[in-house]
């Protein structure tokens, strides 16, 4: 796994255009959805959250990507410089879900050691408008052994779990890693930075 600091965890969204990644996060960070008030992310932007994990700070440094191809380079640079790697769809649209799984294989390739999952978004949609079957993309995320979850940033929908989750089972791994003292840059430039506190 990419160790950056044993106090900062990168954590990086890929995934199709309009499948709810920036409603994600800014859900997460401060309980806010307004989609109507939400632009496409260009290239991509940069959060900060500060949580508690076994009695210590850790910041979260958390990358919201385009989801258009032109920016796939860009991307790919940020993601290889991750902890963790989230590709998320729109349980809705049957063409995000291939995008992820295109993504998952892409990672996986390039990065063995990343930690990752999927996230099948917009959950609050009724059934019968659901592209995508939930064991179809649990069985390909155990088949490629991933984290897989379902959310709705609408519905407030399991959401901070995901993140608990994602920490959890990264520090989980390694254990003796995160009691070191890692020492890295934390290089952003250019990149305009917000940050919550929990």
């Amino acid at each position: 796994m990419n160790i950056i600091n044993n106090n900062i965890l990168r954590i990086t969204l890929v995934g199709a255009s309009c499948d709810g990644k920036t409603s994600l996060l800014l859900r997460y960070l401060n309980n806010e959805y307004n989609p109507d008030t939400l632009s496409l992310t260009i290239g991509a932007d940069i959060f900060r959250k500060d949580i508690q994990h076994n009695n210590k700070t850790v910041e979260l440094c958390l990358c919201d990507t385009a989801g258009q191809e032109r920016f796939e380079q860009l991307i790919e640079s940020y993601y290889k410089k991750s902890n963790i790697v989230i590709s998320v769809y729109d349980v809705t649209n049957y063409q995000s879900f291939e995008k992820t799984q295109s993504w998952i294989h892409k990672i996986q390739n390039s990065q063995p050691d990343t930690l990752l999952a999927i996230c099948g978004n917009k959950c609050d949609y009724e059934y019968n408008q659901w592209e995508v079957d939930p064991d179809e993309a649990l069985k390909f995320s155990t088949d490629n052994n991933t984290l897989f979850f379902q959310t709705s940033a609408k519905d407030n929908l399991n959401i901070t779990e995901m993140f608990t989750n994602v920490v959890e089972h990264y520090y989980s791994a390694i254990p003796k890693i995160y009691n070191e003292n890692q020492i890295a840059s934390n290089n952003v430039d250019g990149i305009t930075i917000e940050k919550y506190n929990e």
